[in-house]
């Protein structure tokens, strides 16, 4: 699972990290500076933060614009939300 994180930063943003940099990080969610120093400025992120979801799945506006274009760079990323909204 961490090689396949690793793989997709670099191929759809730019971070060229490796499977050994998903180590020290906590994901998205993590409250902490254990993660990329990229993801601190990711409006996603903030978006999700800011209103307590755990997950952008959850949110009443999925998928909502500042989503869609981020499925534009990784469409994988729309598969795993549904996979997750789905789940729950």
């Amino acid at each position: 699972m961490r090689e396949s994180i690793a793989e997709q930063c670099t191929k759809h943003y730019g971070m060229n990290r490796t499977a050994g940099d998903i180590n020290d990080c906590d994901g998205c969610r993590a409250d902490d500076d254990r993660i990329f120093l990229g993801c601190l400025q990711c409006a996603v992120r903030k978006c999700a933060n800011s209103k307590s979801m755990t997950s952008c799945a959850f949110c009443g506006e999925y998928a909502c614009e500042r989503l869609l274009k981020n499925f534009v760079l990784d469409s994988d990323a729309r598969t795993r939300l549904d996979e997750i909204r789905r789940a729950n």
